[in-house]
Parts: C-alpha cells; sequence; structure tokens
C-alpha cells in the first residue's frame, strides 16, 4: 500500500512538474488493447517569450497514440519508432493536426509548419513553427487532437508569451479555450 501510495506521489510529481510523463505505456499492442496505459495525456507548450514573429509550439504526445490517431484518421499503419522515421511523416503530422489543433491569434487563424520530432522513450516531442504577431491580445487554442479515439484524453497547455505564462487544460467536454493578455 506505501509503494503504491509513493509511486501515485512520483506520478503526480512528474505530471505536473515538467507537465509531461512517460514510461506508462504498458507492453499492449495499441490496436489490439482498450487500456494501452492508465492516462490519456498529452502537452502543448507555446513558446512567444521573445515576442518574435515567430511562436515555437511542441507538441508532447505518446508515440503509440498518436500511431492509433494517424490509422484511424487515414487508415494507414504508421510507425514511428525512430526520429528518422517520425520525420519523414511530417506533412502527415500538419494534416493531422490542421484538423485537431486551432491557434487564433488577434482574431486571426495561426497554422502550424512541421520542424522536426524527438523521441523520448515511450513519447514523442514535435515541434512546430508558427507565424505570428509580436503582440498577442487575446488567443483562442482548440486541441481536440487524440480524443476522437480516446473519451479520457487531456491536453495540458501551457502559453508563454512575453513574461505571461496560462497553463490550462483541454478535455473532450471542454475543447477550447481563450486567454487574454496584457500589454
Amino acid at each position: 500500500m506505501v509503494y503504491f501510495i509513493i509511486s501515485i506521489a512520483v506520478s503526480l510529481q512528474i505530471l505536473f512538474a515538467p507537465l509531461f510523463i512517460s514510461g506508462l505505456n504498458s507492453a499492449f499492442d495499441p490496436l489490439t488493447s482498450p487500456a494501452n496505459h492508465a492516462i490519456y495525456i498529452a502537452v502543448v507548450e507555446i513558446n512567444h517569450k521573445s515576442r518574435a514573429t515567430t511562436a515555437e509550439v511542441v507538441i508532447k504526445v505518446f508515440t503509440n497514440d498518436l500511431e492509433d490517431a494517424l490509422f484511424n484518421a487515414y487508415k494507414k499503419h504508421t510507425k514511428l519508432e525512430s526520429e528518422d522515421n517520425c520525420e519523414a511523416h511530417g506533412l502527415l503530422f500538419e494534416k493531422y493536426f490542421s484538423t485537431h489543433f486551432s491557434c487564433v491569434i488577434n482574431d486571426q487563424e495561426r497554422q502550424i509548419s512541421f520542424k522536426y520530432c524527438e523521441k523520448n522513450e515511450d513519447a514523442l516531442w514535435l515541434r512546430f513553427d508558427m507565424t505570428c504577431p509580436e503582440i498577442w491580445h487575446d488567443l483562442r487554442l482548440t486541441a481536440d487532437f487524440l480524443m476522437e479515439l480516446f473519451p479520457t484524453q487531456s491536453n495540458v497547455i501551457s502559453v508563454f508569451h512575453g513574461d505571461e505564462k496560462k497553463y490550462f487544460r483541454l478535455t473532450n467536454s471542454k475543447k477550447s479555450r481563450q486567454i487574454r493578455f496584457v500589454d
């Protein structure tokens, strides 16, 4: 019992400190197992600290969850076991996320373009660029990726614009959020 409580505490610390957990995957095949890991969570980091005309968007997902979502959307098995293999699918990522990730800044829709990916154990960190204005008055974000497969999916969002930091969570019952920034 003590081990279980310690495990939960460590898991929560891992989840909320770096806002990303990895290593919770089980050994089950994601296409045949309905419960391939205990928590369905992804993280989106939008970094515009420098207030340049480009922001970096990092989407951190479990590899097998993204493979399942791509199969569900396009009926094509996509193996993302290596960074090289992952990067070869950049256009597919842009296509998938263009329907499941929307960022509107100052009332203008912003597109993301794939840069590269990093493999981190059972997870992928997909890095995108997004052109944007230097000053943001408001941002409306919709991030419902993976929710079409996993009803309990949560997408934790962190937005850094200049010195301002905003954090929130999107779920199946609340897929979008609008936030305002102070000039």
